[in-house]
């Protein structure tokens, strides 16, 4: 499987970043191929809760895929 990596600087604070991207509504603002979701989508994800995204995928048309979190989701932490 390949491997993308990309940065970007983003000037607010660790935590607030990682709510936001970990918070299934926001998906469509951020994520090029995310149409909606639904679900319980508005808060950070928690261990045992399931939400579905709609995807555009090849050529333009249109998926889903449900997603269920097994694992906890850890805030990354920063050094200077």
């Amino acid at each position: 499987m390949a491997r993308i990596y990309a940065s970007i600087q983003i000037s607010a604070r660790v935590e607030a970043v990682f709510d936001y991207a970990t918070t299934p509504a926001n998906a469509p603002k951020w994520h090029p191929t995310s149409l909606g979701v639904s679900g319980e989508i508005d808060h950070s994800v928690e261990k045992g809760e399931r939400f579905t995204e709609e995807l555009r995928v090849f050529a333009g048309a249109a998926g889903a895929r449900e997603l269920d979190l097994c694992g906890a989701l850890v805030s990354a932490q920063v050094g200077d």
